[in-house]
């Protein structure tokens, strides 16, 4: 299971709780090659894939998209997008959400394994000064010199208390 991750770029001090984020102070972080760029000097190791659009995947598929959808949800189905991976030992981080050609507003950050991410991530937003946010109702905007590797720690506990959890029950 995953730490899930949005980088943002907030106009001023962000606030403590995720579900605080005030949509008019998120700033954009520039077009998708420039944030890719960005990515790439702070993590020189990672590799990057360009996936196809969810237009292209839904045609072949036989599927169509949604009627229902506004034209900038169509606009973004039909860019192809870039997921990057960077991996050291005991440590996966993956980057998706980069739609090719377009201004980011935002992206998303999966954190797997047991070494700390901390320095990692924050290699990540240091130079661009983006702000990372945790996903869920009850996630927190990381500080670096705060709560950062307090919130990671108790992530891994509460998976390991869930594999725990999960174990006993199938041994009963």
């Amino acid at each position: 299971m995953p730490w899930e991750l949005t980088a943002i770029k907030y106009d001023g001090a962000p606030p403590q709780y995720t579900r605080e984020i005030d949509p008019a102070r998120q700033l954009p972080l520039g077009p998708c090659d420039t944030v890719r760029e960005w990515i790439s000097s702070a993590l020189p190791e990672i590799t990057w894939s360009r996936e196809p659009s969810l237009a292209e995947t839904s045609c072949r598929l036989g599927m169509e998209l949604p009627d229902c959808w506004d034209e900038d949800t169509r606009r973004l189905a039909a860019m192809s997008k870039w997921r990057g991976q960077f991996e050291s030992e005991n440590l996966f981080v993956e980057t998706y959400g980069l739609y090719d050609g377009a201004d980011i507003r935002s992206f998303e950050i999966e954190v797997r394994g047991t070494a700390d991410p901390i320095p990692c991530l924050q290699k990540l937003c240091e130079k661009p000064k983006w702000t990372l946010a945790e996903v869920g109702k009850d996630g927190q905007c990381l500080e670096f010199d705060s709560n950062a590797s307090r919130r990671w720690n108790e992530f891994r506990n509460w998976v390991e208390d869930a594999v725990d959890h999960l174990q006993s029950d199938d041994s009963e």
